[in-house]
């Protein structure tokens, strides 16, 4: 019994593992590519911003809490913060590839400049402070 428990821990955690690093490649592989076209009002909001920072989060996402907090209080300071509910933005979301939340993107002249899944490193952080 306990070595069928301890293979499907293992296939699990392998599974987990895996995941992540496809989930992360992906969004390595959009760096340096043209922003697509997005619908609505952060589609052409986006069109004319030299530099903007897009925070992906989910309401029921509990590592999304804290960094939903510190980027909705910077966004109030900043207007090239923008906050994404994948809830209500889905298509923008999809549009981005977002696979998992909270996940940041920097765009610089309509390019994708960077994208974290995760914790956002502080230059990130204080490129827009």
């Amino acid at each position: 019994m306990s070595t069928v428990f301890i293979i499907v821990l293992a296939v699990l955690f392998g599974f987990v593992i895996l995941s992540q690093v496809l989930i992360r490649s992906r969004a390595k592989a959009l760096e340096g590519k043209p922003l697509p076209v997005l619908p609505g009002r952060l589609g052409k909001t986006l069109a004319s911003e030299k530099l903007a920072l897009l925070y992906f989060m989910s309401p029921q996402c509990g590592a999304c809490r804290p960094w939903t907090a510190r980027f909705t209080d910077m966004s109030k300071r900043n207007t090239h913060i923008h906050v994404i509910n994948v809830a209500q933005e889905l298509e923008i979301a999809r549009a981005l590839g977002v696979m998992a939340t909270p996940s940041t993107l920097v765009v610089k002249d309509g390019r994708i400049q960077s994208y974290h899944v995760g914790g956002v490193p502080s230059d990130v952080i204080a490129q827009f402070a």
